[in-house]
């Protein structure tokens, strides 16, 4: 017997429709649902920017001192510390000392010829409510700086380093550095 491809068609129609309705039916009537995270065009809007109603996942103090070394080494390249800005915190006066020759340099007209820093490890050496320190090792490639157009580059050697980094929070806001320095 031959089988009518419009029949079969018919026929697996029928039987995932019966078994969309059995799914639907039985997550119904005060069944726990399943625990699936949504997917980013559900969580996300058109631009992918978390929706209002959407609360981001907290970061993690070693995750802000990741995006500060990131931000860095962006800085490093093209004299934009606003990466670094968004992850510290007012009056870190640490914190602007390694910004500000990073922009007077740019504003000069001079640049960075490295590679920046290299996060080897990081380690969580203290959380409280609200305050948090990170032991950073870093790696500095080597290289050289223009400090203004025309002048001859300072070359500097690759180095290794121990940094610390201390963060507040205030409330359930985001992590910001406080403090940073360098271990002897």
């Amino acid at each position: 017997m031959e089988l009518d491809p419009n029949s079969v068609r018919r026929r697996l129609a029928a039987a995932l429709g019966v078994a969309l309705v059995l799914v639907l039916v039985g997550c119904s009537e005060g069944d726990p649902e399943p625990e699936m995270a949504p997917t980013q065009s559900v969580a996300s809007t058109p631009s992918g920017e978390p929706s209002e109603s959407e609360t981001p996942p907290e970061e993690a103090p070693e995750d802000v001192v990741r995006e500060f070394i990131r931000g860095y080494n962006e800085a490093l390249a093209s004299g934009d510390t606003s990466r670094m800005r968004e992850k510290t915190a007012e009056g870190c006066r640490q914190c602007e000392e390694h910004m500000r020759p990073i922009e007077e340099v740019h504003e000069a007209g001079g640049r960075f010829d490295t590679h920046g820093w290299q996060v080897v490890r990081t380690k969580l050496a203290g959380k409280t409510t609200g305050r948090a320190r990170v032991q950073v090792a870093v790696r500095i490639s080597g290289g050289r700086t223009v400090p203004a157009a025309g002048e001859d580059p300072v070359v500097y050697e690759a180095d290794r380093r121990l940094m610390l980094f201390k963060l507040a929070r205030e409330n359930a806001g985001p992590w910001l550095i406080t403090f940073i320095g360098y271990y002897s």
